[in-house]
């Protein structure tokens, strides 16, 4: 492990192909060494959706997001983190594709409170709802006094639908 110094801001730690790079509020964020190489000559820091940013006013950066300096998406396109992690951008964590696909890698919702992607609780109704969502058209499967039969009809639903639990 090597420390290479401050940066502005920036420290940064490198261990072999990875460097961690931590910000002036002590975020970090982890990248390949050769990306890091490339990119130090600017601040970066963690931003409040947990992206490695950067506010260079240099005409010749026209991407502020560390990741998106990385994989150069055409501009419809997205960078998505594999593992979710925002700051991990590591080339081996990061793909291009279109918004659809990366929604399909989006978690569950931090508001789900049945801890199932597709079934809530319906407060009106004093019943578990489930809905599977395909091709931007919601389906409704149904309302339930107990969730473990929500959940049921959702799995139910994914398989055939594909087997996929997420949305979209």
């Amino acid at each position: 492990m090597e420390i290479r110094g401050k940066r502005k801001d920036n420290i940064v730690v490198v261990d072999g192909d990875i460097a961690i790079v931590t910000d002036a509020k002590g975020k970090s964020f982890i990248c390949d060494t050769e990306d890091w190489e490339k990119y130090k000559g600017y601040f970066w820091m963690i931003d409040c959706r947990g992206y490695a940013v950067t506010q260079s006013k240099d005409p010749n950066l026209a991407e502020k997001r560390f990741h998106r300096l990385v994989m150069k998406p055409d501009k419809d396109m997205v960078v998505d983190h594999i593992n979710r992690d925002t700051r991990d951008n590591r080339k081996s964590n990061l793909r291009i594709v279109t918004q659809h696909e990366n929604v399909l890698n989006s978690g569950m919702k931090n508001t789900n409170k049945s801890g199932y992607p597709g079934v809530h609780y319906m407060k009106n109704a004093h019943r578990w709802e489930a809905a599977i969502t395909r091709n931007y058209h919601k389906y409704y499967l149904g309302l339930f006094e107990h969730k473990e039969d929500a959940i049921r009809a959702r799995r139910e639903a994914e398989i055939r639908f594909g087997g996929v639990k997420n949305d979209l």
